[in-house]
């Protein structure tokens, strides 16, 4: 892959066409998923077979494992996410004219301190937020009721974006029960939610979020961390689409970061025709974009 290098804009601007519209998060694969409810009650019946059968990657063991992997996330999700982070204990001293190159330097060491593999700062583009509220999101944060409307204040004008690393040998045993990309949730949860109370104890406002509220993907083209892929992920330079992504949404005075071009968007482009052999990946530089944003 080419050398990666700093650009103007992100490199799916020359792919957008017409005015973007927000996308209603009702419409996401995983809330899709809950309103056909029979596909999941098959999929759970299928998952009891297989450990009666104690199927390797897919046996009560595995499960278990997974589920372990989800307990932070599934802990700080329902009481964190998806809502304003209040301080825990400073609630009258705000930090007195930060210097925003300072600031944007220290965010970063403190989101890496906290756990972060990659991070990133991005002015948040509005039509990345979801127009309402989905199935998985509120079941699982209980932040709002399915179908509330979603509107970010103008306040919170930044994004901090934090980058996951899920473990190679572990993603390598697909089509088994994938309980690193479930740690990799809990991890963005612990990060996300830490990062918001050092911005809150600061005196500043911090929402903290993994999927809830908007398109991660976007967000961290946006904020330098990679490109989108035609497999519909982000494409990171140090850990291809290996990769879970949490957020941040705050007014702090940031500097963001500038778009990356690591060279997805060539290769993909001169490529698929020859790798594309089974006819599953999108046929055009539009259709990759849409499937990137909305596939979440």
């Amino acid at each position: 892959m080419p050398d990666s290098r700093y650009v103007k804009e992100p490199t799916y601007k020359k792919l957008i066409t017409g005015e973007l519209e927000r996308f209603d998060d009702r419409n996401t694969g995983f809330s899709r998923g809950h309103i056909e409810g029979n596909k999941y009650t098959a999929m759970h019946n299928q998952c009891i077979e297989n450990f009666k059968k104690s199927r390797p990657g897919q046996n009560i063991l595995d499960h278990a494992t997974w589920v372990a992997g989800a307990t932070v996330d599934y802990v700080v999700r329902a009481n964190l996410l998806g809502r304003e982070t209040k301080p825990i204990y400073n609630t009258e001293y705000r930090l007195k004219n930060p210097d925003p190159v300072a600031l944007t330097r220290i965010i970063k060491e403190k989101a890496c301190w906290i756990g972060a593999d990659m991070v990133g700062v991005a002015k948040l583009n509005p039509s990345w937020i979801y127009t309402h509220w989905g199935h998985q999101n509120v079941r699982y944060s209980h932040a709002a009721e399915v179908g509330d409307p979603i509107e970010i204040p103008p306040e919170f004008n930044m994004v901090i974006v934090m980058i996951h690393e899920m473990g190679y040998e572990a993603i390598q045993r697909s089509p088994g029960i994938e309980y690193d990309t479930d740690i990799a949730y809990s991890k963005g949860a612990w990060c996300t939610s830490s990062l918001a109370t050092f911005i809150a104890e600061l005196g500043y406002r911090a929402i903290p979020s993994v999927n809830e509220l908007g398109i991660d993907i976007a967000m961290a083209v946006d904020a330098g961390l990679g490109e989108m892929g035609r497999n519909g992920l982000l494409i990171t330079r140090d850990y291809g689409p290996r990769v879970r992504i949490s957020k941040v949404f705050t007014n702090l005075p940031l500097i963001p970061d500038s778009p990356i071009d690591i060279g997805v968007q060539k290769v993909t482009t001169q490529t698929s025709a020859n790798l594309n052999v089974s006819g599953s990946q999108p046929s055009s530089p539009r259709a990759m974009w849409a499937r990137a944003l909305y596939s979440e």
